[in-house]
């Protein structure tokens, strides 16, 4: 397991042109965004939610689900009945800051329908404590 020091070590070396990864999952992403962002909760058409958790498993700085987010901002200024808690989960308190300050602010304009929490732990932990939570949960590992 890592500790903050590799965790930012990580985070440095995904930035680097070198490490495509990154780039390419972020293209996938962007390019499927709307239909993630539609997935929708159980329960009769007509009375269909849409999802009221992400849970991003391994959250890092959470530059991943950015797409994503952008795609649940069309998404509910569309249908104002939508409501999504994004959980980032990270072994990390640093990364985890670093997500909620850099890469996912939630300010103003998003507060309506979209909220943000962190949990610092592993994912399995998550897992067993999130499970619980009410709505429906959608667990995401980028």
């Amino acid at each position: 397991m890592c500790d903050e020091k590799g965790s930012k070590l990580f985070e440095d070396i995904t930035k680097q042109p070198e490490y495509y990864l990154t780039n390419t999952e972020l293209s996938i992403l962007s390019e499927n965004a709307q239909d993630i962002a539609r997935y929708p909760d159980e329960g009769p058409l007509d009375t269909r939610q849409f999802h009221s958790s992400i849970i991003e498993l391994g959250a890092g700085s959470g530059k991943k689900m950015r797409p994503i987010f952008d795609a649940e901002e069309q998404l509910a200024r569309a249908n104002d009945s939508i409501i999504t808690t994004y959980i980032a989960v990270d072994y990390s308190k640093g990364a985890l800051e670093e997500n909620a300050a850099v890469y996912n602010r939630f300010d103003q304009s998003r507060a309506s329908f979209m909220h943000m929490s962190t949990f610092v732990g592993l994912d399995n932990d998550a897992v067993r404590v999130l499970s619980d939570r009410e709505g429906r949960k959608t667990f995401v590992y980028l």
